[in-house]
């Protein structure tokens, strides 16, 4: 994989997105492995349950959709605790539709990752239909992942600009672009974790 093209072309975006360009930034040049479709799947589909519970779905529902999709081992501690009652996370639960548009455009759902736009209405008709009960079949037999190289392609782009971000608010800088910064967090949240061995709530957003 040619780490440098990828970010000769990151750079290219970066600058018509309107973010400011690093002058020296490491390449990502240790993503060379993916995990496996139905590992992102899982996640995926968890995620697309908790943030469900997030904007009011029923808990005890969302618990037994979870339990008989043999989504559990896909959940971190913390997020248990909030199905199981523990509101302090809701907000970020919330922001993390992002993170489930970045895993539905890795999965072809979306043809493009657009870092102009926050993600579209109609992220959720993409997803099992909670209410109706729906089972994940559909969704699995739908879902295809995309290359690695377009996703470390994806993830270098995220992480470029997740840098401009916080440079931004470290020199006291108007935050650049047009979407809020956690779209770009979340996003790159959910192509860092396909590209690294470590647990969801482990790997570090550093940048």
């Amino acid at each position: 994989m040619d780490y440098q093209k990828i970010r000769s072309n990151t750079l290219i975006h970066v600058k018509i997105l309107g973010y400011e360009l690093p002058a020296d930034l490491p390449l990502l040049d240790d993503r060379s492995a993916l995990r496996s479709t139905e590992e992102i799947q899982d996640r995926a589909l968890a995620l697309h349950a908790l943030i469900a519970v997030s904007y009011g779905f029923n808990r005890e529902k969302a618990l037994k959709w979870i339990n008989r999709e043999s989504l559990n081992k896909a959940l971190t501690n913390d997020e248990v605790n909030f199905l199981n009652a523990d509101n302090h996370r809701q907000d970020s639960i919330k922001r993390q539709v992002e993170t489930l548009y970045a895993f539905a455009w890795a999965f072809g759902l979306f043809n493009e990752l657009d870092f102009e736009k926050e993600c579209p209405n109609t992220l959720v008709s993409l997803y099992p239909n909670l209410k109706a009960d729906e089972t994940s079949v559909g969704f699995r037999k739908q879902t295809v992942l995309r290359s690695i190289d377009d996703i470390v392609a994806a993830c270098d782009l995220a992480f470029v600009l997740h840098w401009s971000v916080n440079q931004a608010a470290v020199e006291g800088e108007p935050v650049p672009g047009k979407v809020p910064p956690y779209v770009i967090m979340e996003r790159r949240r959910a192509l860092e974790w396909m590209l690294s061995p470590e647990d969801w709530d482990q790997f570090s957003l550093d940048t």
